[in-house]
């Protein structure tokens, strides 16, 4: 009976379902812990030391999702792809020079007049001007207390270079990867559908292939979608405050006009960078202090109708984004890529966003990331 009930223990043993060792498990959770953090401090650290080969990458990438629905009605005439991307590409590039030819002048004339801005930003605040000088004498005073003299040595001045080399080098630096961000992006569009099928190709069942043909296709016409109408309500921004601007009489309007649409791209921080410039400028151009202040509170009062009306109206609740993570996403991009990273900041989200949307494991973080 004892060898009978132990063999029925035995058995009852083998039986029975082991039990998860809960602890082992959370042991090894937490050793994956820090080779999760690793691995993305090694990919910001590549982004960022990448960064001259990524950013046209990414452009190109955001450039490809808001240009390729305009390849639909040259293929549907009967274009092959390849010459409906030849074709876009060349119409690009020719907006492109004719918008570099025209803002040439104006841009030229108020870099040559920035060495004097400040002077005459401090002409201009006569109210202000007094604290301002006093601190000044107050750190010359500073400054010449905590010199110290070196008179048996020799002086060696290393001239910078000047605003204007500086200008041109960057603009030849922008000329250039304007020319590779083309490139790349007249490969997408000639082969972006060949990639996407070569993509789905590399999964092995059927059941994955059509959920990830349904999935990018959802994706690109959805975050498509948001960048063309987002960039056509940016445009009728730009439009709507250079018309007010030539109305009140800025100088240049036209430009002021196309800089406020593109920083209409940078949530928050392009709207402050923008109604400081235009006040600038205003402040620069006028004498009479309501003119000085038509100019910005134009600006606003057009930024206030577009963001808490037009935009909401137009664009809808399906691809708002929370505050707070759109302020990171800023903070982060534009650090790490400069001013090509902030604008691309939102771009990079809502596409991270919708992808979230649609795979089952990252649905949490797409709704931590929409409003």
């Amino acid at each position: 009976m004892q060898r009978q009930e132990a063999g029925g223990n035995a058995a009852n043993a083998e039986a029975r379902p082991s039990q998860p060792d809960t602890g082992m498990h959370r042991v090894r959770h937490d050793r994956r812990t820090p080779l999760w953090i690793l691995a993305a401090l090694a990919a910001v650290v590549a982004m960022y030391l990448a960064r001259d080969l990524l950013i046209p990458i990414a452009v190109a990438i955001v450039a490809y999702l808001l240009i390729h629905p305009a390849m639909r009605p040259l293929e549907r005439a009967g274009l092959p792809q390849t010459a409906a991307a030849a074709v876009v590409i060349v119409v690009l590039a020719g907006l492109l020079a004719a918008g570099t030819y025209y803002l040439t002048a104006p841009v030229s004339e108020w870099i040559e007049r920035i060495p004097t801005i400040a002077d005459q930003v401090q002409e201009k605040l006569r109210v202000v001007r007094r604290p301002v000088e006093q601190m000044q004498r107050a750190s010359e005073q500073v400054e010449k207390a905590t010199r110290v003299s070196a008179e048996n040595g020799m002086a060696v001045t290393i001239r910078p270079p000047s605003l204007l080399e500086r200008l041109v080098g960057g603009l030849q630096s922008t000329m250039v990867k304007a020319g590779i961000v083309l490139v790349i992006l007249y490969f997408l569009l000639a082969t972006g559908d060949t990639f996407k099928l070569k993509v789905v190709r590399v999964l092995p069942r059927l059941q994955e292939k059509k959920r990830a043909v349904a999935i990018l296709g959802d994706v690109e016409r959805q975050v498509s979608r948001f960048l063309v109408t987002q960039t056509a309500i940016n445009a009728g921004l730009g439009v709507a405050i250079a018309v007010a601007l030539w109305l009140i009489g800025v100088p240049n309007a036209a430009l002021w006009g196309l800089i406020a649409a593109i920083l209409n791209f940078v949530p928050f921080f392009g709207f402050v960078i923008g109604i400081g410039t235009v006040g600038t400028v205003a402040l620069l151009s006028f004498e009479a202090i309501t003119h000085v202040l038509a100019a910005p509170a134009a600006y606003a009062a057009i930024k206030m109708v577009e963001g808490n009306f037009l935009s909401p109206l137009i664009l809808g609740h399906r691809l708002t984004l929370n505050p707070l993570v759109l302020i990171l996403s800023l903070l982060f991009w534009g650090w790490l890529w400069g001013p090509a990273g902030a604008i691309l900041a939102v771009p990079i989200l809502v596409i991270v966003k919708t992808l979230c949307d649609h795979i089952e494991g990252m649905a949490t973080l797409g709704e931590f990331i929409g409003d």
